[in-house]
Order: structure tokens, then C-alpha cells, then sequence
């Protein structure tokens, strides 16, 4: 199994904080979001890493080569970061998903460590980890229907989704 952390974006809307350092490397508990990733992934045997990058790119590279090399890194840039969005930086990976089953991860969102166990010892051959909550209109947004997603985006009515 592989990871693919999509962590291209700008984050403009986190700016002053993201203005000078891309958000998975600002710190949360004494580690950059991307390291509690990377731990994660590493405590479950998974130490083959696809990261698409774009904003800061450089940054993140000499962050990951200098507190992750234990691990293999696969880089991917999506050039178009500030035009296009997670379907695309994804897209740019397409030759390299069918290698290995892949985990995906965006690189900006902090989870617990053991939903990354549940995923991989899923009875399912796709699994997505859904944070049922109240959502706002920034978020994406999922309908379920019968444990089925049948529906995920930004655009989703807030009143339906998960």
C-alpha cells in the first residue's frame, strides 16, 4: 500500500498564517500537520509517499528530506495549484495509482491515527473517513445513502450532507 498526500493548494484563506508557509506545515502539538501524516502512515507499514505539491513546494521537499528519511518519497507538481483544485492534483498521480493500493489523504486535515488503521483493515475495497458534523459552506460536503456515498462536493445543500 502507498500514500498520496495532496498538499498543493495556497490556503489563501488561512492567510496571515499560510502566507508564508504552506498549511501542512504549520504546526499543530509540536509537529507540522505533514509529520503527523507521515507518522501515521509510518506506524502502519506504509512508507511509500506520493505528495503532490505546488505552493511552497521547495519548503515542504527540504522539510520532508530532512525529518523523513526513513521513508520514499514520490513528488508530483501540480504547476497549476492556484487555478485548479484536489481533482486535479490527484488526476496528475493517475499513472501511479495503479501500482499499489493507494491511501489518500489531502495534506491539511489532522485525524487521529487509528482511523488511518481503520481504513486499511476495511472490509471494503473503497473506504472514505466522513467527519459527521455540521458542516459550513467551505467545506466538502457528502450524501449518504444506506453507508453509500452518492454525492461529495463543496456545492452540496449544508441541510443533506455530512
Amino acid at each position: 500500500m502507498q500514500g498520496l498526500i495532496l498538499a498543493a493548494g495556497a490556503s489563501r484563506r488561512l492567510y496571515p498564517l499560510t502566507k508564508n508557509t504552506p498549511k501542512c506545515l504549520l504546526n499543530i502539538g509540536g509537529l507540522p500537520i505533514l509529520s503527523h501524516q507521515l507518522n501515521a502512515l509510518k506506524k502502519y507499514g506504509i512508507n511509500e509517499v506520493i505528495i503532490v505539491l505546488g505552493y511552497y513546494k521547495e519548503m515542504i521537499i527540504d522539510y520532508i528530506n530532512k525529518n523523513h528519511t526513513e521513508m520514499t518519497f514520490k513528488f508530483i507538481t501540480n504547476e497549476y495549484y492556484l487555478d485548479t483544485n484536489t481533482s486535479y492534483s490527484a488526476y496528475l498521480c493517475k499513472d501511479l495509482l495503479s501500482l499499489s493500493e493507494t491511501l489518500l489523504m489531502n495534506g491539511d486535515v489532522l485525524y487521529p491515527p487509528q482511523l488511518l488503521k481503520q481504513i486499511i483493515d476495511s472490509e471494503y475495497d473503497t473506504v472514505l473517513a466522513v467527519d459527521i458534523k455540521k458542516c459550513g459552506d467551505e467545506e466538502v460536503k457528502v450524501i449518504v445513502d444506506n453507508k453509500r456515498i452518492v454525492s461529495i462536493g463543496k456545492e452540496l445543500d449544508i441541510e443533506n450532507s455530512l
